[in-house]
């Protein structure tokens, strides 16, 4: 993202505000940066890009938290997790949808 291109300061977005607001309906509308005497103060920004960073967050999140449990001594070798995967799969009501032939999760792959 190109935040030289997205800075505009706070009577410039109030006086476009309804177009700025307008822009963020496509889903690659970059964040407007405002600033305030020429300092940046807040980020205006659409749904679709706020959603998008909520859902990283979320992964960034888990990925951490799953750091420190592996550091923690709380993981399991990859083996044992592969089988706890195929016994999943295969105790789903269709396992063929979960496990398909040939791939990680068979018992044939």
């Amino acid at each position: 993202m190109q935040l030289s291109t997205a800075v505009r300061p706070i009577s410039a977005v109030k006086a476009h505000l309804e177009e700025i607001i307008r822009t963020f309906s496509e889903e690659a509308a970059p964040p407007v940066v405002i600033t305030q005497n020429g300092e940046a103060k807040a980020v205006l920004m659409g749904i679709h890009e706020y959603e998008r960073m909520q859902k990283t967050f979320a992964l960034l999140k888990a990925l951490s938290l799953s750091g420190k449990s592996f550091e923690a001594g709380k993981g399991r070798p990859l083996e044992k997790f592969s089988q706890g995967c195929v016994q999943r799969a295969n105790d789903a009501p269709f396992p063929q949808c979960v496990a398909l032939e040939g791939s990680p999760l068979s018992e044939e792959g």
